[in-house]
């Protein structure tokens, strides 16, 4: 195949879409803006400029299309990451929509929104696990 600079392939690359030190693959679809108050630095800290999109409502939503827009949003970079070459990088609860309220830099934070809930994984967004499971799947060659 196509060699890059250096010589190596694209397997040399890592690809994702979201990193420990910004939103959630489930705030990326959900806020616009972050929410970093609780950091308590004025909201000095985080980046502003996120490529998000809230799908139509700011935050936390019980409008089914907006939910239904976001899950679908969630399965197409789930999709983009895991067909693409190179190793992908997921992080911690993507695979079930885990939001951190918008805040997009929680270093400072010990509990729940810095915890894998598989427990809110099974029951907030079962199809989504399902869906991230067997692309995995897909991707190993199973």
């Amino acid at each position: 195949g196509r060699k890059w600079r250096g010589g190596r392939g694209p397997g040399a690359s890592v690809n994702f879409v979201t990193a420990h030190d910004g939103f959630t693959l489930g705030d990326l679809v959900s806020f616009n803006a972050k929410r970093n108050a609780a950091n308590g630095e004025g909201g000095a800290d985080g980046e502003e400029h996120n490529l998000s999109w809230n799908c139509g409502a700011e935050g936390p939503s019980r409008d089914p299309e907006v939910l239904a827009l976001r899950e679908r949003q969630q399965r197409n970079f789930c999709v983009a990451l895991l067909v693409a070459q190179g190793v992908p990088m997921v992080a911690m609860g993507d695979e079930y929509g885990h939001s951190k309220g918008g805040n997009n830099n929680t270093y400072c934070h010990d509990g729940a929104v810095n915890y894998l809930q598989w427990d809110v994984a099974e029951t907030r967004a079962p199809g989504l696990l399902r869906f991230w499971r067997r692309m995995v799947g897909l991707r190993r060659g199973e």
